[in-house]
């Protein structure tokens, strides 16, 4: 399983909460770039995607190569671009769960995540939960 992790710090933690509970080997595919407006970083995943050389070697320096996974998890517009493109990848055999709001029709993810917060119609690939998910902490300091 390959968890897509950004700079969205409470996305990332879903996908880390997610994957613990799973309790299976995970690979961390860190996709962090800084980008100042939407519009930079649909570019920044453009030029990831793209079918050059240079987008080969950066995607290469990202961990994105085969052998594909089974399963990727990712929340975000920017992992869900990068999952999807994974599937193609694979040709078809690696499974998509997202986390969150869906960037794409339901019916391409595997499973779908959702909070509350993110109203989704009655489906059988979505899994509402009445709150978002953490992982448990540890204590940083003893109580007085």
């Amino acid at each position: 399983m390959w968890v897509l992790l950004t700079e969205a710090i409470v996305d990332n933690g879903q996908c880390m909460a997610l994957a613990q509970a799973v309790g299976r080997p995970v690979a961390i595919k860190r996709l962090d770039w800084p980008a100042a407006d939407p519009s930079e970083d649909r570019r920044k995943i453009a030029e990831l995607l793209d079918v050059t050389t240079q987008a080969d070697e950066r995607r290469h320096a990202f961990g994105l190569r085969a052998p594909w996974p089974r399963i990727v998890v990712c929340c975000g517009r920017r992992a869900d671009r990068v999952a999807f493109w994974i599937r193609r990848q694979s040709a078809g055999n690696t499974k998509i769960v997202g986390i969150g709001r869906s960037r794409r029709p339901l019916a391409g993810y595997d499973m779908l995540i959702a909070s509350p917060q993110f109203p989704f119609p009655k489906h059988a690939k979505v899994i509402r939960l009445p709150l978002p998910m953490a992982r448990p902490q540890r204590a940083t300091g003893s109580r007085d």
